[in-house]
C-alpha cells in the first residue's frame, strides 16, 4: 500500500476508487477544506510513463467543455512541506498541456481498411468527416476555440492513462486528502456511519462516496439495484492496446493522421480504431464479440495477425505482424450495456449518506464520449453538497443526497438514451456497406441456442459471421454502389464528437415551466441549468470575497463561470445583481436603477449574524451604463463591469436576462436577482 499526505484531523469521508471520477471528487474535497480517504486498488495511477497494470489500458479520451470548466474550478490547499510546489500550473492548465493537438483528431474515417496501400486500396477507402469545419485544415492551434459558449476549449483528446497521473499528483499534493493506493476498501455494517475495512484499519465515516466502476462491489453491498436497457447490445468489445510505429507511419504517408476513430468493415474483422496518440503510435482496436459462445481466450489467441489484417488490408501479407505491432497490455473486454442504478444513494440520514458517481452509478456504450463526462458532472454535483454538510452549512445530509440522486438520474438516462442514439449513428455508414449489426447478434442468438455440441456452435456462428463480414466488405457484391451509400451517409447520420446540448443545456429543475433550448444550440439563462458564460472585468473586491479567491487580479477578466471559484474556502452561493432594470416588450433596453440595495442590506446583515449560507454578492454594471454610485463595497461583495472588449462574444448579462423576462411573458422594466449554487448552475431568478 502507498499512502500520501495522511490527515491529522478526523476524516468524514471516504472515497472508494482511483478513476478520473474518484480523482475529481477528491480534488474538489480538497478546494472545499473537506479533510477525506480516498482508497484505489490499483496504484499504477500515480505512475505517469511505463503504466504496467489496467489503468495503462486507455479507456476514456474524450473531455468535454463542462469537464474542462469543473477543472477549472480545482484549487489544492498544499501542506506547508509542498509550498515549493506551488506555481502558475495547474489542474486545467496541465490536462491541456497533455492533449494531443487538434489537428491529429478532428475528424473520423471510415473504410475497409486502416492503411492499405495496395493498388486498389483507394477504392476501399469511404471518407472522413471534419468535426471542425470552422478551424481551416492547415490551422496550427493546438486546442479547439473556446468562444462563445465558455472560457475552455470546446473539447479535448486525452488518454485516461495520461489524465489520471495528472489528476493525482494534485491529489496527493493537497493537506486535506488521504491517498491510499494499492489498497481495497471493505464495506462492513452501516448503523449511523459507513464502517469500512482497508490496509489501515478499521474506520467509520458518515459519507461513502463510490467511485468503484461498473463492476462495483461496493454498490452491491449497500443494496442498489441496477436497470438495464431493452435496447443494450448484446455484444462485448475486445479491446486491444497496442503500439505500432509501422501503422502512425503509414498513416502519414496517406495523409490519413488526422482522425480520432476510424470505423473500419474488413473481412477480418468490423473494428474501432481509437487514435490516442498517433505520434507515438498508441492505438486501441476495438472488436466486437458474442458471449458465451465467443471469448476473448479463444477468439484472439492470434491478435497481431488480426490488427495486421484489420490496419493493412490487401498489405497485411507483406507486413511483419509481430514486429509491426507491440501490445501494451493484454486485451480486454467491454461491454456494451446500458446500466442505470436505480438510485444513486443509499442509508441517507441526517448524518451523512453513501453515493454512486460514475460507473458505478451509470454506463453507457462508448459512443459520443459520455460516460466519464456524465461521471465528473457527478462529482462537482456531490462534492459541494458533501463539503456544505461537512462545514455545517446543511444540516440535513439525508436531503442532499436525495437531491443528489433527483439531479443526477435522469441527466444519466438522458445521457444513456443519446449514446445509444450515437451508437446508431456511428453504425449507419456501416450499415450502408451491408454489415447489420442486429443480424450478427441474432445470429449469435441462434446459434448459442442450437441442440448440439458447443464446438459445433462456434464454428457456425464463426462462419456466419465470417460471410457477413465479407459480403459488407470490396470483396462483397456492388461494392461501388454501397460505398456510395456510405458516403451519402456521412454528411447525414454519422457520429458526431461535440453534443453542447447534452453536455451544457440540461436542467436540474424538472418541474419549472421552460421554454425550448434555442436551435441550434446556445446555452440560456435558466432556473436549473448551468449559468452560460458571459465575461467580466474586476473592479472592486471586499475583503472576505477578495480572500476566498486570491488569484483573482483588479481589472481582471473574468467568466460568470468563475464566480463560484473558491481557493481554500467552503462552498457559497453567489447573487448576481446586475445595476440595472431591463426592458422587454419595446421599453427601454437597460436603464440605471438602485432596486438591489434592500436585497444588498438583507445579505448583509445575513453575513454579521454569520449565517453559514448567506451568499456572496456580485455588483455588475452592464456596458453602455454611465457609473453608478453603489455606496460601500462591502466585504462580501464585488463590483464588476462588463467589459467593452468581448473578443466577440456579445451576449451580455442584461441580453439573457432579457431572453428570460421574454420567456416568462414579463413585459415593461424589471430588475432580476440570479442565484448561483457552487456547481455553476442557476438555482433562482428573482424579480427585485
Amino acid at each position: 500500500m502507498k499512502m500520501f499526505l495522511s490527515h491529522s484531523a478526523h476524516e468524514k469521508v471516504i472515497i472508494s476508487g482511483g478513476g478520473p471520477v474518484g480523482l475529481l471528487c477528491s480534488l474538489l474535497l480538497s478546494s472545499y477544506r473537506v479533510p477525506h480517504v480516498l482508497v484505489s486498488s490499483s496504484s499504477a495511477s500515480h505512475v505517469p510513463a511505463g503504466l504496467g497494470s489496467a489503468l495503462a489500458h486507455p479507456r476514456a479520451h474524450f473531455v468535454t467543455r463542462r469537464s474542462l470548466e469543473i477543472m477549472r474550478l480545482v484549487t489544492v490547499p498544499t501542506s506547508s512541506s509542498l509550498s515549493s510546489s506551488s506555481s502558475s500550473s495547474s489542474l486545467l492548465s496541465d490536462v491541456l498541456a497533455a492533449s494531443r493537438p487538434l489537428r491529429e483528431w478532428r475528424t473520423f474515417a471510415y473504410g475497409a481498411s486502416v492503411a492499405d496501400t495496395s493498388d486498389d486500396a483507394g477504392n476501399h477507402w469511404v471518407g472522413t468527416v471534419d468535426h471542425f469545419p470552422e478551424v481551416p485544415r492547415t490551422s496550427t492551434q493546438k486546442l479547439p476555440p473556446a468562444a462563445p459558449f465558455g472560457p475552455t476549449p470546446d473539447c479535448l483528446h486525452i488518454s485516461q492513462s495520461k489524465l489520471v497521473p495528472i489528476m493525482l499528483k494534485y491529489a496527493t499534493m493537497s493537506k486535506y486528502a488521504n491517498i491510499q493506493l494499492d489498497d481495497e476498501l471493505d464495506l462492513l455494517h452501516v448503523d449511523d456511519a459507513f464502517h469500512v475495512r482497508t490496509s489501515s484499519g478499521t474506520n467509520a465515516y458518515p459519507w461513502l462516496v463510490v467511485a468503484e466502476g461498473v463492476a462495483s462491489k461496493t454498490r452491491e453491498k449497500l443494496g442498489i439495484r441496477r436497470d438495464e436497457s431493452d435496447a443494450s447490445s448484446k455484444a462485448s468489445l475486445a479491446s486491444v492496446h497496442f503500439r505500432s510505429h509501422v501503422l502512425s507511419d503509414r498513416l502519414k504517408q496517406l495523409n490519413r493522421r488526422d482522425s480520432m476513430l476510424y470505423f473500419v468493415s474488413s473481412p477480418a474483422a468490423v473494428a474501432t480504431l481509437v487514435a490516442h496518440n498517433h505520434e507515438e503510435g498508441e492505438y486501441v482496436m476495438q472488436i466486437p464479440f458474442y458471449p458465451p459462445l465467443q471469448s476473448l481466450q479463444e477468439d484472439f489467441g492470434e491478435v497481431k495477425r488480426l490488427l495486421a489484417d484489420v490496419c493493412f488490408g490487401g498489405d497485411a501479407k507483406r507486413v511483419r505482424a509481430d514486429d509491426a505491432f507491440e501490445l501494451l497490455s493484454a486485451p480486454r473486454a467491454w461491454s456494451m450495456r446500458t446500466t442505470i442504478a436505480r438510485k444513486f444513494h443509499a442509508h441517507a440520514s441526517t448524518s451523512g449518506a453513501a453515493c454512486l458517481v460514475g460507473d458505478a452509478a451509470h454506463a453507457f456504450p462508448p459512443a459520443g464520449g459520455l460516460g466519464m463526462n456524465t461521471g465528473l458532472a457527478d462529482a462537482v454535483a456531490l462534492a459541494w453538497r458533501v463539503a456544505s454538510h461537512v462545514h455545517g452549512v446543511s444540516k440535513d445530509a439525508g436531503a442532499l443526497a436525495r437531491t443528489y440522486t433527483a439531479e443526477r438520474r435522469p441527466v444519466s438516462i438522458a445521457n444513456a438514451e443519446c449514446a445509444a442514439r450515437n451508437l446508431d449513428d456511428a453504425l449507419a455508414p456501416v450499415e450502408a456497406l451491408g454489415l447489420i449489426p442486429a443480424a450478427a447478434e441474432a445470429a449469435a442468438m441462434a446459434a448459442a441456442n442450437l441442440p448440439v455440441p458447443r464446438a459445433a456452435r462456434r464454428t457456425m456462428l464463426k462462419a456466419t459471421l465470417s460471410m457477413g463480414r465479407t459480403a459488407a466488405s470490396p470483396a462483397g457484391p456492388a461494392w461501388e454502389a454501397r460505398r456510395s451509400r456510405a458516403c451519402d451517409a456521412l454528411n447525414t447520420s454519422s457520429l458526431r464528437l461535440r453534443f453542447p446540448r447534452e453536455d451544457l443545456g440540461y436542467s436540474y429543475d424538472v418541474s419549472a415551466t421552460r421554454s425550448p433550448s434555442p436551435s441550434p444550440f446556445r446555452p440560456v439563462l435558466r432556473v436549473g441549468c448551468r449559468m452560460p458564460h458571459s465575461w467580466l472585468k474586476m473592479h472592486t473586491t471586499g475583503a472576505d470575497f477578495a480572500a476566498a479567491r486570491p488569484r483573482w487580479t483588479r481589472d481582471g477578466r473574468i467568466s460568470v463561470l468563475d464566480l463560484i471559484a473558491m481557493d481554500d474556502a467552503q462552498p457559497r452561493f453567489v447573487l448576481v445583481l446586475p445595476l440595472v432594470r431591463v426592458g422587454t416588450g419595446g421599453a427601454d433596453d437597460v436603464v440605471a436603477h438602485d432596486s438591489a440595495q434592500s436585497i444588498r442590506i438583507a445579505v448583509a446583515e445575513a453575513h454579521l449574524r454569520g449565517d453559514v449560507d448567506a451568499p456572496d454578492v456580485v455588483l455588475v454594471k452592464p456596458r453602455g451604463i454611465p457609473p453608478c454610485d453603489v455606496g460601500e463595497v462591502r466585504a462580501h461583495e464585488a463590483l464588476c463591469n462588463e467589459p467593452d472588449d468581448d473578443d466577440g462574444d456579445t451576449t451580455g448579462i442584461c441580453a439573457h436576462i432579457r431572453e428570460w423576462l421574454e420567456a416568462h411573458g414579463i413585459l415593461g422594466q424589471t430588475a432580476v436577482g440570479i442565484w448561483i449554487r457552487p456547481d455553476g448552475h442557476c438555482t433562482d431568478i428573482r424579480l427585485l
